[in-house]
């Protein structure tokens, strides 16, 4: 806990956000290189997240980790 990491957390990161900085901020996350948790109902920044992934529904895990 007292050591450094490279972690992202998000939750509904484009939410009130202009077309175009979701796009920026769609690259940045492309670029990133650390570890990336992001919460989210936007089906385009879904669809467009190529890592690996978690869905969940009703508080059940519907799709694999990794």
């Amino acid at each position: 806990m007292s050591e450094p990491v490279d972690l992202i957390l998000l939750d509904e990161p484009t939410n009130h956000l202009s077309p175009m900085l979701t796009e920026q901020l769609e690259e940045a996350l492309a670029s990133y290189q650390g570890a990336l948790v992001v919460v989210t109902h936007d089906r385009r920044l879904r669809a467009a997240f190529t890592g690996a992934r978690l869905e969940l529904a009703g508080g059940r895990r519907v799709s694999p980790a990794g």
